[in-house]
């Protein structure tokens, strides 16, 4: 038992790592933070940022080993769909006007992806997936 919760442990500091690592990259790019960790009853959304008055809302996620897939693999059908109603609780619950879930380009927020991969002991490749919902 004290190994599963080590490794949870290790886990959840790794996506903390990756969220930081992540916030920095994007701020490089001109996005300025509105939330992060954001706790809905449908999940968490991990930064919600802001770029030409448009909302932005990131999903992080940190690999340190290869062999458990990539980033963009581990964000299915499922987890967008659970991603669409954590963004929609968080419009509802902060009274975000004109922002109605529609399909892109029209709308006024994106959801994207960045996947961060450690390549060793102080390296990371960053990739960022832009509005990763615009391909239906």
């Amino acid at each position: 038992m004290n190994g599963t919760h080590n490794q949870a442990k290790k886990n959840r500091q790794l996506g903390k790592l990756g969220e930081r690592l992540a916030l920095q990259f994007l701020v490089k790019k001109d996005y300025s933070l509105v939330a992060r960790n954001y706790q809905g009853h449908w999940g968490e959304l991990d930064l919600i940022m802001k770029k030409d008055q448009r909302f932005i809302f990131i999903e992080v996620k940190t690999r340190k080993n290869p062999n458990f897939g990539s980033g963009e693999e581990a964000v299915d059908h499922f987890k967008k769909r659970k991603l669409l109603r954590a963004i929609h609780q968080f419009m509802e619950n902060n009274k975000v006007a004109n922002m109605p879930i529609k399909s892109p380009p029209e709308q006024e927020w994106q959801l994207d992806l960045v996947a961060i991969d450690f390549i060793g002991f102080n390296l990371a490749k960053i990739r960022h997936f832009e509005n990763i919902l615009g391909a239906g």
